[in-house]
């Protein structure tokens, strides 16, 4: 078999797999997979990577930054970082909200 084709089969099988519950999913590998260890072993191992990595960034880095800063509605941001910046000051307020000057903590300032 190609290894294109071989590809396709493990992500096929492994698509299909994950479909099944947990529990069925020995019995589906032993039907899907047949005789064919290397077959399974490959499926197998796509399935673990894909249980492991299940739920990573199931939230936008944005949105889990905005559920952050609400949940501490009524503090001022001043000195808290985000991401690589830093809060320095205040600069205004209003209906939509407030803007902060804030430093990239990323940049290196250098006297001259």
């Amino acid at each position: 078999m190609p290894d294109s084709e071989r590809r396709r089969r493990v992500e096929e099988i492994c698509t299909a797999a994950l479909d099944q519950d947990a529990s069925a999913r020995p019995e589906f590998l032993r039907h899907a997979c047949g005789n064919d260890a290397e077959l399974r072993r490959d499926v197998e191992s796509l399935l673990a990577y894909e249980t492991k990595v299940s739920g990573f960034l199931e939230l936008p880095a944005l949105d889990e930054a905005a559920r952050n800063l609400g949940s501490n509605s009524g503090q001022s941001v001043v000195g808290r970082t985000l991401g690589p910046y830093a809060a320095e000051c205040l600069l205004g307020a209003g209906g939509m909200g407030e803007v902060y000057a804030a430093r990239d903590t990323r940049l290196v300032c250098r006297p001259t």
